[in-house]
């Protein structure tokens, strides 16, 4: 399973930042220390990603954004 909690924001098309949650979880019980975080962006440059982590500083669901380049 692939996912990124981040992309919640398309809500519009169907996503469900619950499902992701419930399905993540339910991995790691079952699957312990098998969840992967992949922290590498191949689309957007620093400068970008300097911006928005200032923009969006305040953590959500108690991680924060971390954003990298």
């Amino acid at each position: 399973m692939v996912g990124d909690p981040k992309q919640a924001i398309y809500r519009f098309r169907g996503a469900d930042i619950a499902t992701y949650q419930l399905a993540r979880e339910a991995i790691e019980r079952r699957f312990p220390g098998n969840v992967l975080q992949v922290a590498s962006n191949f689309r957007s440059c620093g400068d970008i990603l300097r911006h928005i982590n200032e923009c969006f500083e305040t953590p959500l669901w108690g991680q924060a954004t971390g954003y990298t380049a």
